[in-house]
């Protein structure tokens, strides 16, 4: 069988990326588990407002916030959190294009978290502790 690829990678710094890959996945994984999204677009846009909202210590909120803006899920100006148009589109709870469950479903068990196995399900061990469920859902014999 032979595939064509178009975009192979050529510097150390494009593996890199693929390597740290995961953690904008989870940034994003995080900000839908505590509804961020939802809470910028609901008029809790600052710092504070949202360590309120979502529970979680202002200064571990930076740390998420900062990576969210560097994926360009977010903006910031004078201390005021807005999300990006796609992010108001499809992460935003109500919206007409609201695919939050899409990525809830990503991040579960049989998507991201299958991978964190893919080594050993490559060598023939069993991932999934109820293998008939999996057969199931998987079409697996």
């Amino acid at each position: 069988m032979t595939v064509a690829n178009t975009n192979q990678v050529d510097e150390v710094r494009e593996i890199s990326a693929i390597t740290y890959g995961f953690m904008a996945a989870k940034a994003l994984f995080a900000a839908v588990e505590f509804d961020l999204f939802s809470h910028i677009a609901g008029g809790a846009d600052s710092l504070p407002a949202l360590a309120e909202k979502t529970g979680i210590a202002e200064n571990r909120l930076v740390a998420l916030l900062t990576a969210l803006k560097s994926l360009g899920l977010i903006a910031e100006r004078d201390g005021r959190f807005t999300n990006a148009p796609a992010t108001a589109r499809y992460l935003v709870g109500g919206a007409p294009g609201d695919f939050r469950d899409y990525v809830k479903l990503v991040n579960g068990v049989f998507g991201y978290e299958s991978f964190r196995h893919l080594g050993a399900a490559l060598r023939g061990e069993r991932i999934f502790p109820d293998k008939l469920l999996c057969s199931r859902l998987c079409g697996l014999p």
